[in-house]
């Protein structure tokens, strides 16, 4: 398991779901759980998560129409963070 994958995912997922984001919250929460037994495959499955059009990197947070500034830069910087993390052997 690597600790702080973990809690990146924690953070990000704390977010999508104050956000009501149910589907992302979701998947991230699966990633997770693949992350505490098997870092590797947890590894390549965030990776896949961050190609193409409608993937993680293309989520707004937003409610009831008013976007968040300081909140969205924060789940930037967790997106980011998870990306590297992600790519570590």
């Amino acid at each position: 398991m690597s600790k702080e994958l973990v809690d990146v995912l924690n953070s990000i997922c704390a977010l999508l779901e104050r956000y009501e984001e149910v589907g992302w919250f979701s998947m991230l929460e699966r990633v997770k759980m693949l992350a505490v037994d098997e870092v590797a495959g947890a590894r390549q499955e965030i990776r896949s998560l961050f190609g193409g059009m409608g993937s993680l990197s293309d989520v707004v947070l937003c409610r009831d129409g008013t976007f968040d500034k300081r909140d969205n830069d924060e789940f930037d910087r967790l997106r980011r963070q998870l990306y590297e993390l992600s790519g570590k052997s």
